[in-house]
């Protein structure tokens, strides 16, 4: 993570332990959040993106990864 600037950078300081998704995981953080489906590469979501997938019941709403 030092690539990002630790807390001081983008993604914030981490605030919740990941979670864990029937095909992945997120791990929550100050400003953004990483997805990461199985087997896949983790994709960093934040702003308004990251906003409507809050909005939308998260991991169990219509903008779930698959």
């Amino acid at each position: 993570m030092d690539d990002t600037g630790w807390e001081a950078g983008p993604l914030g300081n981490p605030i919740t332990d990941h979670t864990d998704l029937p095909n992945g995981l997120v791990p929550g953080f100050q400003d953004s959040a990483i997805h990461r489906l199985d087997g896949q590469d983790g994709y960093w979501v934040r702003g308004g993106i990251r906003d409507r997938w809050n909005r939308s019941a998260y991991e169990n709403g219509p903008l779930a990864c698959e």
